[in-house]
């Protein structure tokens, strides 16, 4: 066994089964006293009938094993040759009084107390023994628990025992996507990107034991690694080994053609049931279906036919010869041309088919199934093909343009940039030239970073134009370019009289213009309200990047920029399911970025990390480096607030080498000046750092973004300079309804001129919002103001400014430990930070929102006295001497997030 694998088998989880469990001792202890344990191969039969023998044995029960193999079904009693004692042979009295010395020997057994016996795969069992146990569960002298796969043939003895309300049955299900995630953390000690999870739930589908091989074959190979405590899966691994040979072993004995027919389901599925039959035959599919090798559904009027688990598939498709693989291809396509391309559904496999297996191809068709693809979440190299062959065979535009743009996600771009003039050579009308502009324009911009160069080239293809929907689709391509080199309010202009009379992709990208301006601007309020029309159906990738944004990152950036965590958290996981579902990983993992930097203004620095080590692969994959820059920004400043300067060395260095391209592309370049800042701040460079937010302040005060202008400000406040960043909040009125905003100001006017009062109540509307890491340091600098008033006061009311004093260190104490052990100048006034239990936090919330001991103890289930010791406790490492005082340390907004 290697390592890992040991590790995995000590810390797998019991998880998922918890109410079977539950069921099936109640079974066992009560009526009937037997049951069946069914599920597939691998699903966690014996595993759930291991653990209800091990509680049955903690109360007491006696339990016994009975081994039942195929090698010993003919051999009498050698399930059972380990539990009763030695038998006097068949000739002694026959096989009548073989039967009925086994039956006594079981029932002697029992007489010693309660008694189970657990018999796994009872199908293999002998027939002595299949009897003998009949009787003894008849009699009632002791229980069975046994487990029997799907699709085995059920032993008469057992079908008896159903027949008569002896035996319960229990069918056991694969894992559901939240319990094979708990398994996988369980077994892998931390936590698992989105990505793996998925990935390894399609491969396995939910099987517990196809999912530990294959995680101990992605282990073994290197290709599931651990990234910033986050593990991640690059490809899920070839089937070997072990898990090769339990799914060699469960297509053991299938003829020629039922092995044919597996391959070609293997190659193709899901296939019609109509196409299979004219393929290969009905008796084969009908006999596959029987043995539960495959699963038959309907789809509309159409029966679609699949392999009973995707391992099945994985492991024969890496067996089939490339010369077989391509005849069966062609004979598929043949067959689905004869039968008809009626559905969209149809469409893609036939493209497929086609193309790789060759024959003659109906360019119509493939051009129709590049069109198809062009935005589905499609293999890229298949798309590249499939693009490939449509220009080929008719220099179909939509193919062209697809094809560059798959070389561009590949990091082809001087490949791409070829393809692209190619294109443009065949460009025949205003339509055809304008697309290629936008292709062009959103390659320069986007994927060189060369903005400037964009714009002109735009205006060069604008006006050689003579179509004016041409040319004002071209204008709205350059607000978009203008939007994201950081210049709002000229975009806005840009935009303001174009006419959206029938263009709903025209309308999509101009709110998505619309929506950027407002956002920079502050303008969350009117953002907000605009969304609904902001965020549309997914839109070509050449559309240009704020209306990529638009559908991914900016619903939750609307919230979080506004300190509204919450709705930030919840708004986040919608999109995260909505990109998942389409496939859209680029936008996937914006929205992941756009999380991170949500969960640091909350303080959760270590679920920030999560999310950047999640989405930064994918960025990288896709070359989108705008989108890299912002996420890196954002684990910059997560690791730089946690002091992890090895960490925040690497997304530095990253940075540095991608900076080119993000030197034009200014839309969040304000979130890399603040990490960088904060780097500098924390390699001991504060000029540096001061200068640098100043200057990027300054900048975006100029073009009309507010809200960089105040996020920049309030950091320079916060590393020590509120003077100066006040007078950078001078140059606009903040609106009077973005909350987050008029917080920071307030934050920063009241370290400028520090007042106890004015910071703690800038700390209480920051944690009403959310944002802990603010209203922790706004507590810090009260507690500060405070300690320096108790200085200065007389002696007459020293005493009560010294009491204030301790329970705003108080308070500030245990506000730093919601931070993850966030690292600011502010904070560093904090000095030691209270470490409540998990239970003292529980009981600390009840008592501060005035339950009494007596009503703590009935909510938690404790006794009075073990109350009032951990208040005592609490009392002690929060420097507070009564419940009052608690109370008024935890504060108002912040008692139930403890």
């Amino acid at each position: 066994m290697t390592d890992a694998a040991a590790v995995i088998d000590r810390a797998a989880p019991f998880v998922g089964r918890e109410a079977q469990l539950a069921r099936l001792i109640d079974t066992i202890t009560g009526y009937p006293g037997a049951a069946i344990v069914t599920g597939p191969p691998g699903v966690g039969k014996t595993r759930l009938a291991e653990e209800a023998l091990r509680v049955l044995a903690s109360r007491g029960w006696r339990c016994l094993r009975g081994y039942a193999v195929a090698a010993g079904r003919d051999i009498p009693l050698a399930a059972l040759a380990g539990i009763v004692p030695a038998l006097p042979p068949i000739a002694a009295g026959g096989p009548a009084g073989l039967l009925a010395s086994v039956v006594t020997a079981l029932n002697s057994l029992a007489e010693s107390g309660r008694t189970v016996l657990f018999v796994d795969d009872v199908h293999q069992l002998d027939s002595v023994s299949s009897v003998a146990l009949h009787q003894a569960v008849r009699a009632g002298s002791l229980a069975l628990l046994a487990t029997l796969p799907t699709g085995a043939e059920v032993p008469e003895t057992i079908g008896a025992l159903w027949r008569s309300d002896r035996a319960a049955r229990m069918d056991v299900d694969p894992l559901d996507a939240a319990d094979l995630e708990q398994v996988l953390v369980g077994w892998l000690g931390g936590p698992v990107a989105r990505g793996t999870l998925d990935q390894l739930r399609r491969a396995t589908a939910g099987n517990p034991l196809y999912l530990r091989e294959l995680v101990l074959a992605a282990h073994d190979s290197d290709a599931l690694t651990r990234d910033n405590e986050l593990w991640q899966l690059r490809e899920v691994p070839a089937a070997a080994g072990r898990l090769d040979d339990l799914v060699r072993c469960r297509l053991a004995g299938l003829d020629s053609a039922g092995r044919t027919a597996l391959e070609v389901l293997a190659l193709a599925e899901p296939v019609g049931v109509r196409l299979l039959h004219d393929v290969l035959g009905g008796d084969v599919v009908e006999a596959l279906e029987q043995r539960g090798l495959i699963t038959v559904r309907a789809d509309g009027r159409r029966w679609e036919a699949q392999l009973a688990h995707p391992l099945y598939g994985e492991i024969l498709r890496g067996r089939i010869p490339t010369t077989t693989r391509l005849r069966w291809y062609r004979r598929l396509a043949d067959a689905l041309e004869t039968y008809g391309v009626r559905r969209w559904s149809d469409l893609l496999p036939w493209a497929v088919w086609r193309v790789d297996g060759g024959g003659p191809a109906d360019s119509a068709l493939i051009a129709a199934a590049v069109r198809e693809v062009a935005d589905q979440p499609a293999d890229p190299r298949l798309r590249e093909r499939l693009a490939q062959a449509a220009w080929e065979s008719t220099a179909d535009l939509d193919a062209g343009l697809l094809r560059c743009r798959v070389l561009i996600e590949q990091g082809r771009t001087g490949a791409a940039l070829t393809a692209l003039e190619d294109v443009a050579a065949h460009a025949g009308d205003d339509h055809a030239r304008r697309d290629v502009a936008t292709a062009r324009s959103w390659f320069l911009g986007w994927c060189h970073g060369s903005v400037a160069d964009a714009l002109w080239r735009l205006r060069q293809d604008t006006a050689a134009l003579a179509d004016p929907v041409s040319q004002v689709t071209l204008r709205v391509d350059r607000a978009n370019l203008l939007a994201c080199a950081g210049r709002p309010r000229h975009a806005a202009r840009l935009v303001a009289d174009v006419d959206l009379a029938d263009s709903p992709e025209l309308t999509v990208r101009v709110a998505a213009v619309q929506g950027v301006a407002l956002l920079l601007s502050g303008q969350l309020d009117q953002l907000r309200t605009a969304l609904a029309r902001v965020v549309a159906p997914p839109v070509s990738r050449c559309a240009m990047y704020p209306a990529e944004y638009a559908s991914g990152a900016l619903p939750v950036d609307v919230w979080a920029y506004d300190g509204m965590i919450t709705q930030a958290r919840e708004t986040g996981h919608e999109v995260l399911a909505r990109t998942y579902a389409l496939g859209d990983r680029v936008a996937h993992a914006s929205a992941l970025t756009s999380l991170a930097l949500a969960e640091i203004t909350a303080g959760a620095l270590g679920t920030a990390r999560r999310y950047v080590a999640e989405a930064l692969p994918v960025l990288r994959e896709y070359g989108v480096r705008h989108h890299e820059g912002r996420c890196l920004a954002a684990g910059l400043l997560a690791a730089t607030y946690q002091g992890d300067e090895a960490a925040a060395d690497r997304f530095e260095g990253r940075l540095g080498e991608i900076w080119p391209a993000l030197a034009q592309i200014e839309l969040f370049r304000f979130e890399v000046d603040r990490a960088r800042a904060w780097r500098w701040w924390q390699r001991g460079e504060p000029g540096a750092a001061h200068a640098l937010l100043a200057a990027s302040a300054r900048r975006w005060n100029h073009r009309g973004g507010l809200l960089p202008a105040v996020l920049l400000a309030s950091d320079l406040a916060r590393m020590g300079e509120p003077t100066t960043a006040a007078q950078l909040l001078l140059a606009e009125p903040i609106p009077a309804r973005w909350g987050l905003g008029a917080a920071l100001a307030d934050l920063v006017r009241a370290l400028a001129a520090p007042s106890a009062a004015d910071l703690e109540r800038v700390a209480a509307i920051m944690a009403e919002l959310g944002c802990h890491l603010y209203a922790a340091e706004a507590t810090a600098a009260a507690a500060v103001a405070r300690r320096r008033a108790a200085g200065r006061t007389g002696t007459g009311v020293r005493r009560g400014e010294a009491d204030a004093a301790a329970r705003a260190k108080a308070r500030a104490a245990v506000a730093a430990s919601r931070c993850d052990q966030a690292r600011t100048p502010l904070l560093a006034t904090v000095g030691d930070r209270p470490h409540l239990t998990r239970r003292e936090r529980e009981i600390a919330a009840l008592v501060a929102r005035e339950l009494s001991n007596q009503a703590v103890a009935e909510q938690l289930a404790l006794s009075i006295r073990t109350v009032e010791n951990h208040l005592n406790r609490i009392f002690a490492k929060l420097g507070v001497h009564c419940r009052a005082e608690l109370a008024d340390v935890l504060g108002q907004g912040r008692r139930d997030q403890l």
